[in-house]
């Protein structure tokens, strides 16, 4: 990716995140993966676009999410929409 590619990408998710309801300011838990994806580093630099403060766990260690989600007053959590549903189901079981 080039510069301009990386302020594109930065730029478009800052505003589907704003779209969304995010604001500056709020915490953002970013659960998508961090290696050769690039969701979450592009959610990563979009939330930082925006203000957000981020705190970047990455995919899986679900229990781990449902604790930092806890522990950290997560404002928004970003993943895919399947994990999401398990995220639920194991924060219910704990």
């Amino acid at each position: 990716y080039t510069d301009d590619d990386l302020d594109s990408w930065s730029e478009v998710v800052a505003r589907s995140l704003a779209a969304s309801g995010t604001e500056a300011g709020d915490t953002v838990q970013n659960a998508y993966g961090y290696g050769l994806f690039t969701g979450g580093l592009g959610l990563h630099d979009g939330a930082e676009e925006l203000g957000a403060t981020i705190i970047p766990i990455g995919s899986g260690q679900t229990q781990r999410q449902v604790e930092l989600m806890t522990d950290l007053e997560s404002d928004v959590f970003t993943c895919t929409p399947s994990y999401a549903l398990y995220l639920a189901e194991t924060a219910e079981e704990m």
